[in-house]
């Protein structure tokens, strides 16, 4: 009865199939830029950070005492040994391990000084870290380990503004979604060679020339300005020092991270290592990306809380209309014998037919204007991001299947509680009514 119901009465469905096609297409193409602002902003930390699937570092790296004497906390030779040792033993699980050592201070062109804010690290397990999106992460000139000029660094373009190094041909476009091209794109340094300078560990100060090889994104607008990358062997001579702050491990296989981390942890308690191994996200690095993946759900959930409110009206008053109109249908039906919650069934399995409709109409659609808007590129500024991205809307077939359950789910809510005012009434009244 339901089936014949839906198929009879389509004409009188069509506002309610309109409203749950559009709710389907405004839900899942919000999910998919949702998701796809997500793997974004995650490839930018475990892929384009380098931070991989793990961090090996000092347990008390970030203590009271840390911050006071952090020297004190690094991974020292011995311990580095010790895990390229445990790695070496599990090189079926591990692709690479990059280390890391962060260097400041103030870096000069012979007129001008600026602060910088540097990180070192093992150049050719980096760019595997980077695969297979930011192995080419400059902008401008070459990658560092693509560089063969001694003593190579790469400076955020609002560095290189600063001491003087700038593009030949500025481009406004070099989008950063998936990478840049590979291809080197030239710039010109009034002075390629700088003077970069810094406090050693025993309290002396310590010199180098370095020469910049390329020009590169520092992601944020306030980092850029400061920015610097170089070899870990380049900030290891700064700091006169063979320690490495912390260290980074890719994994081949992802979905073992937790009990790799348990295994290298255990053999830390085993050999009495002050070192503790973690999943990146549970590091303090990741903090800004936990805040902006909770200020994105935050944001998700309001806009799909709305988006529901608005439909579950628009539909509940259809359905209301709907159901005055075949008020003596109900009549008849329940002269006939139905029970109300006979009823009740056939006009709830109506719904959800109708909404079954509305939702494979709007997957057709969504499926079109995703491929539309990823085909039109169209840039935009992400939040604190100091490059523009590609507006792009990510397939996501679990939320289309969540989105088409939750709208069944509220068509048949709202059809129930419409139908049911209707069978509260006497059954000569549901015939006689006009």
């Amino acid at each position: 009865i339901a089936l014949r119901n839906t198929l009879k009465n389509w004409r009188k469905s069509l506002a309610a199939i309109a409203s749950i096609s559009v709710a389907f297409i405004s839900l899942v193409l919000f999910q998919g830029y949702i998701n796809d602002v997500n793997q974004m902003y995650e490839e930018g930390f475990s892929s384009r950070a380098m931070y991989g699937n793990l961090i090996i570092e000092n347990k008390d790296a970030h203590s009271t005492e840390a911050r006071l004497e952090p020297e004190k906390f690094h991974v020292t030779k011995e311990q580095q040994d010790l895990i390229q040792d445990y790695l070496g033993r599990h090189a079926d699980e591990v692709k690479t391990r990059v280390r890391f050592l962060p260097v400041s201070g103030t870096v000069t062109n012979g007129k001008n000084s600026f602060i910088f804010i540097a990180m070192g690290y093992d150049l050719k397990e980096g760019a595997i870290m980077r695969e297979p999106h930011w192995v080419w992460d400059t902008l401008y000139g070459v990658p560092l380990h693509l560089s063969e000029v001694p003593n190579g660094v790469v400076l955020g373009q609002s560095l290189g503004l600063l001491v003087g190094c700038l593009p030949e041909n500025p481009q406004q476009n070099i989008v950063q979604n998936d990478g840049y091209v590979a291809e080197i794109r030239p710039y010109h340094c009034e002075s390629p060679s700088l003077q970069v300078s810094t406090t050693t560990f025993s309290g002396q100060v310590n010199a180098l020339d370095v020469n910049v090889v390329g020009l590169i994104d520092g992601g944020y607008k306030e980092i850029d300005q400061r920015w610097m990358k170089m070899p870990i062997e380049v900030a290891q001579t700064l700091l006169n020092t063979d320690h490495v702050r912390f260290m980074a491990v890719l994994l081949k296989d992802p979905e073992k991270i937790d009990s790799f981390a348990d295994g290298m942890n255990r053999f830390f308690r085993e050999k009495r290592l002050p070192l503790v191994a973690m999943n990146w996200v549970q590091h303090p690095l990741a903090d800004l990306y936990k805040q902006t993946r909770s200020l994105l759900r935050v944001f998700h959930v309001f806009i799909v809380c709305i988006i529901l409110v608005i439909v579950g009206l628009s539909v509940f008053n259809t359905m209301v209309k709907n159901v005055k109109e075949r008020t003596r249908e109900i009549g008849m039906l329940r002269s006939l014998g139905y029970r109300p919650r006979q009823i009740a069934w056939i006009f709830s399995l109506e719904a959800a037919g109708t909404c079954l409709v509305g939702v494979g109409i709007g997957f057709i659609l969504a499926i079109l204007c995703t491929s539309l808007v990823n085909e039109m590129k169209i840039l935009y500024k992400a939040g604190l991001l100091s490059m523009p991205v590609i507006f792009r809307i990510a397939y996501d077939f679990p939320g289309y299947l969540l989105c088409a359950v939750l709208l069944v789910i509220l068509s048949v809510v709202t059809s129930f509680f419409s139908v049911r005012s209707t069978l509260k009434t006497q059954i000569s009244e549901n015939l006689t009514h006009v």
